[in-house]
């Protein structure tokens, strides 16, 4: 379950790498009369959207909780499916505005709710004393995958695309559709394991008694 949990987060930050490293690169080759605009408006959306997201989505959890203990796994799930439409009409759409506000404002208000969730989900399934070394390699993989997706885009931009800017709205699409689906059905796997009872444990990792 554990390691389902893992993987679902890290391919989680693959689309959220992908939406960080290459959107700024789609609204300059698309909308490039709007560079200046697009500074302002995407500090915006990630600094408030993800704010609120992060906010609600600890919230509803710990509403949700109380009639469904699966809650913290769900959220993420929802978050991940709710993000698709928004992610597409960001990348899709012809006008400025509405891929902003209508699209990747709405991803981050829908899709960022995912975390807080999810480290109540995986501090629960860890035993109590490796918690830190747990959520330390979630973590490192979470981040060392990202990174290849970031790689991974670019080497597919770069042989499949010759260069042009107006293709990069549609890797970014497949990108971040397929990891986010990826990740739901991942968070909901997770739910469906019952988490393996732990005795109470006393003595310290590297003991030597028997």
């Amino acid at each position: 379950k554990v390691v389902i949990l893992i993987g679902a987060a890290s391919i989680r930050f693959m689309g959220g790498y992908a939406i960080s490293g290459y959107l700024p690169y789609m609204y300059s080759a698309v909308f490039d009369d709007y560079e200046t605009i697009y500074a302002y408006l995407n500090a915006y959306v990630v600094a408030f959207g993800g704010f609120c997201s992060s906010i609600a989505g600890g919230w509803v959890t710990s509403k949700w909780v109380v009639t469904q203990p699966k809650a913290n796994y769900y959220v993420p799930a929802i978050g991940c499916l709710l993000g698709c439409p928004f992610i597409a009409i960001c990348c899709l759409s012809s006008n400025f505005y509405v891929s902003m506000l209508c699209g990747l404002f709405l991803e981050y208000l829908v899709a960022e709710c995912w975390f807080g969730p999810y480290m109540s989900a995986l501090q629960s399934s860890l035993p109590p004393r490796v918690r830190g070394l747990g959520i330390s390699v979630m973590m490192f993989s979470a981040t060392f995958f990202g990174s290849l997706m970031s790689y991974a885009i670019g080497e597919w931009y770069d042989g499949c695309c010759d260069g042009s800017g107006a293709y990069i709205r549609y890797i970014v699409l497949y990108a971040v559709l397929g990891t986010y689906l990826t990740s739901a059905a991942g968070f909901y796997w997770a739910s469906t394991i019952d988490d393996e009872p732990v005795a109470t444990e006393s003595k310290p990792l590297l003991s030597d008694e028997p």
